[in-house]
């Protein structure tokens, strides 16, 4: 059976937020090979 991986990140928030996604998230993609990634950043502006 395939698997589908799905990444989720929840809530966002400010440019620290944003900071932290910007250098985490490339890591995060590379080691669970998601095949698809949702991120909430509707606090972000």
């Amino acid at each position: 059976m395939d698997e589908f991986r799905i990444l989720f990140v929840a809530d966002v928030v400010g440019h620290p937020g944003r900071e932290a996604v910007k250098a985490l998230l490339p890591a995060l993609k590379k080691e669970l090979r998601p095949n698809l990634t949702i991120l909430n950043g509707e606090n972000a502006a």
